[in-house]
């Protein structure tokens, strides 16, 4: 049970994301090194906490203190986007 209820709150997860990227690349000014750089940099903030759960104990202590805060920060402002 426990399974489902990660893979259900990782696919809530994914598609909040997914509709906050889409809408912010329709907003964007259509230059492609403008895009392509905010949606990686978007995708390096949606990805640290992942980052931090799996090989947080391998990395240094203040890179996995700057990527907790960084995806934490994303998680809070998330919640205000999706109201």
């Amino acid at each position: 049970m426990k399974i489902v209820q990660f893979v259900a709150m990782l696919l809530l997860f994914a598609g909040v994301n997914g509709a906050v990227v889409y809408r912010l690349w329709r907003l964007m000014p259509p230059l492609r090194w403008f895009r392509g750089s905010v949606t990686l940099l978007l995708l390096a903030i949606i990805a640290a906490p992942f980052v931090v759960m799996a090989w947080g104990n391998a990395l240094p202590l203040p890179l996995v203190s700057l990527l907790y805060r960084v995806g934490l920060s994303w998680l809070i402002l998330l919640i205000y986007l999706i109201l």
